[in-house]
């Protein structure tokens, strides 16, 4: 589903927004997922390159404030998994 320009899942990763898109020295990215177990976030490059992992095991709402400011210009991808699924937004950086 896409909300107003976000992308809001309908599983067990209830939603992912980030913002501002574009980006320019930091970036936030709020989201809500239900499943239990380690959940973990990934922003990779246009290369693949892994930028950030962030895990954690908590349910519900997380958001994460990220300094890009010596993030490259360019594409990235945010990565959301958890056992019960992925979600994926890409979103760039540009100065």
């Amino acid at each position: 589903n896409d909300v107003g320009g976000q992308n809001f899942g309908t599983g067990p990763i209830d939603a992912l927004k980030v913002w501002p898109n574009p980006g320019s020295d930091q970036v936030n990215v709020y989201l809500n997922v239900e499943a239990p177990g380690q959940k973990v976030l990934c922003i990779y490059d246009m290369w693949g390159r892994e930028m950030l992992r962030q895990t954690w095991t908590d349910q519900g709402e997380q958001q994460f404030d990220l300094n890009t400011a010596q993030w490259p210009q360019g594409m990235y991808k945010v990565h959301v998994q958890s056992k019960e699924g992925v979600v994926d937004q890409t979103i760039l950086i540009q100065r």
